[in-house]
């Protein structure tokens, strides 16, 4: 609000405000923060100065200047309502936030988990469903401190092949199959003609309003299928923020291997994890956006999903040995567009070369460019350095060498 007023001082006990424009005595914020000088100062009096008069004006006049103007109720009111002054705590600071897988996910939380279609983020988002609701440990690093109330919303799978994972990832948890310990809402019941549910239909929000607050943890999966509203993301987000106010966290696994939206996605979220299948089939979680997690806690994690007729469980790889890191499918397909962008080659003949069309080349040339301005939002930091020495290694390539890697990634028929 400062950065409106060209210069401030105090002098004995009277504040001159120099400003470049007099009409910005007339800004509600502005007339606030000059109370609030007085407040921090002890000033008696403010003087405005402009070219060529001056004004003075009373604390008592400022105030009533506010009061005329509705921004506050009455001269006793000094606190404004809208600036927190010194000495007092931020409304809504004495929340206590209650871990509820720690330390990723606390009460009002949003995290949100994206990946391709068919990588296993939906086995994911049971498995955590699970945990919270026994008080397990997840990937040996997130613990559920105490038991949770969990509530899966699916969009996705028919009711008996939904209770068929459901009995795996309890086994895999070393649990009777029959132990069912979180709440669900299947959008494919016999008794939902359209086999959709629509989060924001009005309906479906009384329903959940009534519902939504005896749970600690709500897992949506996933946005596409349980929304309609395309790339216009920002009514679900409204609607999201009401119960993360009120302590009820969010999971929202999406379906999404670049996080579509990802700007508004982005700035919602506490935190966001993108699962990755590797080449060797294991899986690689990521976090690329993280508020308020220390390095330790945003590490990759390596891990294999072993899913049978019977169960499915995870297992964390802890030793990678001096096997070197790579670089997933989709982000080999941008470098090598880009070094061959680089030696001269158009988005047609990439194409070409890998089997795509130009517009599937254009799309990385401009993601390759995102990651190396340091722009891209859906990359993890350890991948950048990995991206950039790749760019590095296909530089001291040959022409013929160059075009015999990219066509190692071309479009398999």
């Amino acid at each position: 609000m400062f950065q409106r007023i060209a210069n401030a001082y105090n002098s004995g006990k009277n504040i001159v405000i120099e400003l470049t424009d007099k009409n910005q005595f007339k800004d509600h914020t502005l007339i606030a923060a000059l109370i609030l000088a007085f407040d921090s100062e002890g000033a008696s009096t403010l003087k405005f100065q402009f070219s060529p008069t001056n004004t003075l004006r009373s604390k008592e006049m400022l105030i009533e200047e506010l009061e005329i103007q509705d921004i506050v109720g009455n001269r006793a009111g000094t606190p404004i309502n809208f600036i927190t002054p010194p000495g007092q705590r931020v409304p809504g600071s004495d929340v206590i936030r209650k871990p509820i897988l720690s330390p990723i996910i606390k009460s009002g939380f949003t995290v949100w988990l994206y990946a391709h279609e068919g990588v296993g983020k939906g086995w994911l988002g049971l498995v955590v469903a699970h945990c919270v609701a026994t008080g397990r440990s997840l990937f040996d690093r997130f613990h559920a401190v105490e038991k949770g109330n969990v509530f899966l919303i699916d969009g996705e799978s028919q009711p008996d092949m939904f209770e068929e994972r459901r009995s795996q990832v309890a086994v895999g948890f070393g649990d009777p199959p029959d132990r069912l310990p979180f709440s669900v809402k299947p959008a494919k019941t016999h008794d939902n003609p359209t086999g959709t549910l629509d989060l924001l239909d009005p309906d479906l929000q009384e329903q959940f309003a009534a519902a939504l607050p005896r749970f600690d943890l709500v897992i949506i999966d996933n946005f596409y299928s349980l929304t309609n509203l395309g790339n216009n993301i920002k009514p679900f987000l409204e609607w999201l923020r009401q119960w993360t106010n009120k302590g009820v966290s969010f999971l929202v696994i999406d379906s999404d291997g670049e996080l579509q939206g990802s700007r508004d996605k982005r700035r919602a979220a506490d935190l966001c994890m993108k699962l990755e299948r590797q080449e060797d089939q294991s899986l690689l979680l990521s976090f690329v956006k993280s508020r308020y997690l220390g390095q330790d806690d945003t590490q990759p994690i390596h891990f294999q999903m072993d899913i049978t007729a019977d169960s499915c469980c995870l297992e964390v790889i802890h030793d990678r040995g001096a096997e070197p890191q790579t670089l997933s499918e989709g982000m080999k397909r941008q470098v090598i567009a880009y070094a061959m962008e680089q030696s001269g080659k158009k988005a047609e003949e990439i194409g070409d070369i890998m089997g795509y069309g130009h517009s599937s080349v254009y799309k990385w040339l401009g993601e390759a460019k995102k990651i190396l301005n340091g722009k891209s939002m859906d990359i993890a930091a350890n991948e950048t350095g990995l991206f950039r020495a790749e760019i590095e290694r296909l530089k001291s390539l040959s022409d013929d060498a160059l075009v015999a890697e990219a066509k190692r990634l071309a479009k398999k028929e």
